[in-house]
């Protein structure tokens, strides 16, 4: 009895022979999103980016699957983040 006690509590599970491959997957996925963001990221400083961009503006009012629409602001002219 107690020889199967043991032997139960000891048994592997189906996540205990993938868990090697889980732990590489998920370090192999955030190197992945690293090298991603810092390939498409904005090389710009924040100081050099300005509040009210005409390209970004567009962009966002292209897009159809948006519930809003940007614009420029007065108050916001010759301002940087």
């Amino acid at each position: 009895m107690a020889h199967k006690a043991a032997k139960k509590r000891h048994k592997k599970t189906s996540v205990d022979d993938y868990l090697y491959h889980i732990v590489i997957a998920v370090f192999l996925a955030t190197v992945g999103y690293a090298i991603y963001n810092n390939v498409v990221k904005d090389k710009r400083k924040l100081y050099q980016i300005q509040v009210i961009e005409s390209k970004v503006i567009n962009e966002h009012n292209d897009l159809t699957e948006n519930s809003f629409s940007l614009s420029e602001n007065d108050f916001f002219v010759d301002w940087n983040l």
